[in-house]
């Protein structure tokens, strides 16, 4: 769900802001929904809801960052 949320982003406003103020908060967007869906899936697993969230919003983070450090160099 976060994907598609964070995919549609850019779409919405990429005619209205710069490209890189829509990756920003395409960025924001994705971590936050991240987090959200990881705590509340902690939660119905039975697993401390903060650290599980939190370990897949650093999982991500760190995901998203090798990924764009890698675009960069292209």
């Amino acid at each position: 769900m976060s994907e598609i949320v964070a995919g549609c982003t850019p779409i919405g406003l990429g005619g209205y802001l710069p490209a890189n103020t829509v990756l920003v908060i395409s960025v924001i967007i994705t971590l936050i929904a991240l987090f959200i869906f990881e705590f509340v899936r902690g939660r119905f697993a039975g697993v401390n809801q903060f650290k599980s969230a939190i370990q897949t919003l650093l999982v991500g983070g760190i995901a998203a960052a090798a990924a764009f450090a890698v675009r960069i160099q292209k």
